[in-house]
């Protein structure tokens, strides 16, 4: 087991690269948005450390909750909750 590198994703170049996104659940209006970690980057804005960044609804202006997922894990349900 010495030899396994643990991954660290802590950033949005880090979901990018290990193939990760951020679901956001607004509780106000029920409402679900996806954010691709590599559109985030292409978009010029800046590599954040996922978990101190808010992200407000686009409706209503509240913080949105946040989920990790990954295409892989997604195709067979499972969900991590961050």
């Amino acid at each position: 087991m010495a030899n396994i590198k643990p991954v660290i994703i802590s950033t949005m170049g880090d979901m990018a690269e290990h193939g990760y996104y951020i679901s956001i659940h607004c509780e106000s209006c029920n409402r679900w948005r996806d954010i691709d970690p590599r559109k985030w980057l292409d978009q010029g804005l800046p590599d954040v450390e996922y978990t101190q960044a808010e992200f407000k609804c686009e409706d209503c202006g509240e913080c949105g909750k946040k989920q990790v997922r990954s295409v892989e894990t997604d195709l067979m349900g499972h969900i991590t909750k961050h």
